[in-house]
C-alpha cells in the first residue's frame, strides 16, 4: 500500500491493489489505537475541589494581587478618570490557601481587610484632586496645537488632459 501522503498522480497498477477510502485508513488507525489491552485516559477532576486538601473544598483567603497591574498599589479612596464620584480602589483577590488557585479576581470594599469609611476630610482632598487634574488636562489641551497640513491634501494624482 502507498505511503499516505504519497503523490496520487501515478498509475494504479495491479501490483499495488485496491486502495482503501481514506475514511476507511482513519478508522482503522483509530481501532487499532483503541486496543482493550491499552490504558483508558485518566478520568476529569473537579475544577471546583482543591488538590491540596485532596480533592476537597477551597480554604478561601484574601490577599493582595501578586503580579500583573496593578502591583504594589494600597487599597484606597479615589477617583477614576472617567468618573467624578469617589470609589473605593481594592488590589485584594480572594485565592486558595491550599493550592493558590484565584477564586475571585476582586473583593467587595466591605471584605477589604484595610476598608474604611470615606470621612468628609478625604472627600475634599479627593474633589481637590479632580479640579487639579481637570486643570492640568485643559493646560495640556491649549498647550497642544496641531501643525498645519503642508502641501496638497488631495488624495489624486493630477493628470494631464
Amino acid at each position: 500500500m502507498p505511503a499516505r501522503f504519497e503523490r496520487h498522480a501515478r498509475p494504479k497498477s495491479e501490483d499495488w491493489g485496491p486502495q482503501p477510502p481514506r475514511s476507511a485508513e482513519v478508522a482503522g488507525a483509530a481501532a487499532e489505537q483503541l486496543r482493550p489491552e491499552s490504558r483508558r485516559p485518566p478520568g476529569r477532576k473537579d475544577p471546583t475541589a482543591c488538590k491540596a486538601a485532596h480533592w476537597g473544598p477551597h480554604q478561601p483567603q484574601i490577599k493582595v494581587r501578586q503580579g500583573g497591574w496593578p502591583q504594589g498599589r494600597d487599597c484606597k479612596w479615589d477617583v477614576a478618570w472617567s468618573r467624578d464620584e469617589p470609589s473605593w480602589f481594592c488590589y485584594h483577590e480572594e485565592v486558595c490557601a491550599g493550592c493558590g488557585k484565584i477564586l475571585r479576581g476582586s473583593v467587595e470594599e466591605q471584605e477589604c481587610p484595610v476598608f474604611r469609611p470615606l470621612t468628609p476630610a478625604k472627600r475634599t482632598a479627593i474633589f481637590a484632586e479632580i479640579e487639579r487634574r481637570r486643570r492640568q488636562l485643559e493646560v495640556s489641551r491649549a498647550r497642544y496645537r496641531p501643525a498645519p497640513p503642508a502641501g496638497r491634501q488631495g488624495y489624486r494624482r493630477r493628470r494631464s488632459a
